[in-house]
């Protein structure tokens, strides 16, 4: 017990190893996401001024030149964490517990400060210190906001695809969902996409595809040999529900200025979307246009219509599909 007590003081001197210790943590949650990265940047930097705070304390001129160095680190680290906590402190509850771990993370090394003979720098050192301590609360702050909670994780042949929740960095204080697709036993992931809503992965084994889907929106996105994006909501007619499709390498190709137009599919999926058709009808329209088609169930007629951002009918899929504008194609016509 001692010999623990003991140890746990010693740790208590380098806040930078209960930091890794939460990155190492995000690390076997999921090998890597959006946020992992940059978070590893953040605690290599204060990994880096850790050091050269050890090296340099002895040396009063060398410490003044680390102290120097680190204010405008520091004035940026404090802008940068203020804006964090502010930005989501009434959206994410774990917000409230940044003040705790950061007194905890700083007070021992407060500690032996004071208890310092005054002859060791100590008015420098405690210096140092304050300019350190924005930090290290970035590095607590960081990984706690961050951190991604896996809504729902599956296997298939020899990947893991993961729909993890967590902060979008470009649009705090919002939480958007992410889909993965890892290497078994891999150190890096590939982003797929992400979505506000998705929540559940689903398995298609017949076409070899995995997709996120939102329990009550519909598909957001399919990996596979023919990847694809989704457009809106699904609908429902009988026994099936239909969903219009973007090829995921065209969307990703026009989201730079190198295209202007997108291609889109109708796909009829069963209710548990665990099997997905193609159907003979494709619309080509503007790149501005993305987002505000939709489709409507005409139960009367039992078919499906799709309709653009000015509420004009596209094409009407049913027994005898019909276009009605321009580069609408009914395939097997």
């Amino acid at each position: 017990m001692p010999l623990a007590l003991n140890l746990f003081k010693k740790t208590l001197k380098f806040p930078v190893l209960w930091v890794s210790l939460i990155y190492l943590f995000w690390w076997i949650l999921i090998p890597t996401d959006k946020s992992f990265s940059d978070g590893i940047g953040i605690l290599i930097m204060y990994f880096i001024i850790t050091v050269l705070e050890i090296l340099l304390g002895k040396n009063k001129i060398l410490s003044i030149v680390l102290f120097i160095i680190l204010l405008p680190i520091t004035w940026l680290f404090s802008i940068d964490t203020l804006e964090l906590w502010f930005s989501t402190v009434w959206w994410l509850n774990r917000d409230f517990i940044y003040l705790p771990l950061i007194i905890l993370s700083s007070s021992y090394i407060l500690y032996n400060l004071f208890q310092r003979p005054s002859n060791e720098n100590k008015t420098l050192r405690t210096l140092v210190f304050i300019a350190t301590l924005p930090i290290l609360a970035m590095n607590i702050a960081y990984p706690i906001t961050c951190f991604p909670d896996v809504l729902d994780q599956k296997e298939f042949r020899n990947f893991k695809y993961y729909i993890v929740s967590g902060l979008d960095e470009d649009y705090k204080p919002y939480v958007f969902s992410s889909f993965y697709k890892c290497k078994k036993w891999s150190f890096k992931c590939d982003y797929l996409s992400t979505d506000m809503n998705v929540d559940k992965i689903i398995i298609d084994k017949e076409r070899n595809e995995v997709s996120a889907v939102n329990s009550n929106l519909g598909l957001g996105y399919t990996d596979g040999n023919n990847p694809r994006v989704y457009e809106a909501y699904s609908v429902q007619l009988g026994e099936h529900v239909y969903q219009m499709a973007i090829n995921a390498r065209e969307f990703m190709k026009c989201i730079a200025p190198s295209c202007d137009s997108y291609t889109y599919t109708l796909y009829e999926c069963n209710l548990d979307y665990t099997s997905c058709d193609l159907l003979p009808v494709q619309y080509s329209t503007t790149v501005d246009d993305y987002g505000w088609n939709y489709l409507e169930v005409n139960e009367a007629t039992n078919e499906i219509n799709a309709y653009n951002r000015n509420d004009n009918l596209i094409f009407t899929y049913g027994a005898h599909p019909v276009c009605y504008v321009d580069k609408c194609v009914i395939l097997d016509h």
